[in-house]
């Protein structure tokens, strides 16, 4: 196979520089795994894989900022619970999954992450050199993190902090560039403070990223007030994990806060799961205004149900409506917004040279069909479609560092 690919005539390429613009009529050469060239001017040659575009809209590759692939294999469970009683059931059905078990539904969700569109991923989960293993034979670029939960107990608290440092070893061992680690400490009420600092120091040591669920329910503010007497975001910012740091779902934050002090998160908004578990609405222009960097993220598949993350930009903008229903941001546009939160922004917490289309960014781009629900489109309005129509049904290919990991034929 040529490690040299063409997407020659593309009839929409959503570039992301910094005029957002949407390109015509233009061809993309990849060559290893980088963006060689943007131009309507480029010959094809006898090495090139030529993959004619004419009929597709290319974007920078879209980036799932937040899962649990395992629980794929749980899709379904504990339906109709709010996340308190969720976890306690998910919990208990997790202690009894076998190697075998993780290995299968991290495969499972890698697949159904490829076939979305989705070119990387941030997951946090436990028996990691399983999921190591089926990311590497999907193809995807990944950022891996053992999920800490000490239960405020100092004999538990020592043991995963000797988890997560085999878990780093473990893949820097292997020297693959796709895949990463990253420290995932669960959550501010499932982790005592102690745990919380030793990860934002062993993060800063070693010069990793640092990812926690965060700010999801009112009831994990309220147990934070009464252990710690302060609100949830100023307890965080107390021991640092504002600054360079990736927060799920931020929910219940105080982004007035936020905005006020110099350091600004990254905040994974995840709706289908957030509504799932009755935890509530992020307003996502509360994030933008408060300076913060806004990411999206489907959540595992048994709080969300599918790993489709085109479909979570629509019922993120759906949400967003509600609020301009209720008379604020009435004059806001949206979808510029969700597009930068599943490229550009997830690009930049992740440190990843992507999220972009121009020579010298990673060769990682998801191409859509224009002959599904698509069709129609126009530059003015194919960003409202992406956002608003289109599902993994429209995604044609899938490209990861310069490879194409997936084709629908059927488009």
């Amino acid at each position: 196979m040529s490690d040299k690919i063409l997407l020659r005539n593309c009839r929409f390429i959503i570039t992301q520089d910094s005029r957002r613009r949407i390109l015509e009529n233009k061809s993309i050469l990849i060559e290893g795994n980088r963006i060689i060239k943007v131009s309507s001017n480029i010959k094809a040659k006898k090495d090139y894989d030529v993959v004619d575009c004419s009929e597709n809209v290319v974007m920078p590759g879209l980036i799932n900022m937040h899962s649990h692939v395992p629980m794929n294999i749980m899709r379904g469970w504990a339906p109709g619970l709010e996340l308190k009683e969720w976890l306690n059931q998910i919990f208990k059905r997790e202690a009894k999954l076998t190697k075998k078990d993780v290995y299968l539904g991290s495969r499972d969700a890698f697949n159904e992450f490829i076939k979305s569109g989705v070119t990387t991923t941030v997951d946090m989960y436990f028996k990691i050199e399983e999921i190591y293993k089926a990311a590497v034979e999907s193809g995807i670029r990944a950022f891996l993190g053992y999920g800490m939960i000490d239960l405020f107990n100092d004999d538990k608290k020592a043991l995963e902090e000797g988890r997560t440092k085999e878990v780093v070893k473990f893949i820097r061992s292997k020297n693959n560039e796709l895949i990463q680690p990253i420290v995932s400490p669960h959550a501010p009420n499932t982790c005592s403070k102690d745990l919380l600092i030793w990860s934002r120091k062993f993060a800063d040591e070693n010069k990793i990223l640092l990812g926690i669920h965060a700010g999801e329910t009112k009831g994990e503010v309220e147990l934070i007030k009464r252990k710690h007497h302060r609100e949830l975001t100023r307890f965080l910012d107390s021991i640092g994990l504002l600054d360079n740091s990736i927060l799920f779902h931020g929910v219940h934050l105080d982004y007035n806060y936020i905005k006020k002090v110099g350091r600004k998160p990254s905040i994974v908004h995840c709706p289908s799961s957030n509504l799932k578990l009755k935890s509530g609405m992020l307003n996502v222009y509360d994030v933008v205004r408060s300076g913060s960097n806004l990411c999206l993220g489907t959540d595992g598949v048994a709080s969300n149900n599918n790993l489709d993350l085109l479909e979570e930009m629509k019922i993120a903008a759906m949400l967003f409506k509600v609020h301009q229903i209720e008379g604020r941001f009435k004059d806001v546009f949206i979808d510029q917004f969700l597009i930068d939160a599943v490229t550009i922004n997830p690009a930049k917490a992740l440190k990843l040279n992507a999220g972009f289309i121009k020579e010298g960014k990673l060769a990682d781009l998801t191409i859509l069909s224009l002959n599904n629900h698509l069709s129609n489109s126009t530059k003015k309005t194919i960003l409202n479609n992406i956002v608003y129509a289109a599902n993994s049904s429209d995604v044609k290919t899938t490209i990861i560092n310069g490879k194409k990991v997936y084709e629908n034929k059927c488009l």
